[in-house]
């Protein structure tokens, strides 16, 4: 029998509650700015890994709020890559995000739409499904409950 593997992510889109900006990752030093997101560790939830992931690269705590989208991707014949985009608010939107550059990113800042739109056009963001996300928030489109991501075997939700 052959093996498949499936590298998996956990990215959050952290939209302030009070301004209703958005929580960006400044990769610099790497890539640009970003959504705040990576692998799924080893014995975590997707779940799990994107709230780490928000405080280990935004610097913030965040509780998720809801699903934009499951993508599952072939990048081989035996190889997928899955990424699982959540949408999340600050726990304390008073708190302060990361300013101190580590392994894991240079700093967090919210920025509006707008900016983010013009960070695009200059070529600052690491990737444009992250303004792609933004926009599909921003125009009231479907975010999925958490509900719909659950353990198999889980009673379905109501």
């Amino acid at each position: 029998m052959s093996s498949f593997s499936t590298d998996c992510f956990a990215l959050v889109l952290v939209r302030h509650s009070d301004t209703g900006k958005y929580g960006v990752v400044d990769e610099s030093g790497k890539r640009g700015l970003w959504i705040s997101g990576g692998f799924v560790d080893p014995g975590e939830t997707f779940q799990t890994a994107a709230v780490r992931e928000a405080k280990e690269e935004l610097g913030c705590d965040v509780r998720l709020t809801g699903i934009i989208r499951v993508e599952h991707s072939l990048t081989g014949k035996r190889h997928a890559r899955m990424r699982v985009i959540f949408t999340g608010e600050p726990v304390d939107p008073s708190a302060p995000l990361k300013s101190v550059p580590d392994h894991e990113s240079d700093a967090g800042y919210w920025m509006t739409r707008p900016e983010l739109e013009e960070a695009a056009s200059k070529g600052r963001l690491r990737g444009l499904d992250f303004l792609e996300f933004v926009r599909y928030v921003d125009d009231g489109k479907p975010v999925h409950p958490l509900s719909l991501l659950a353990d198999e075997g889980s009673p379905m939700a109501s």
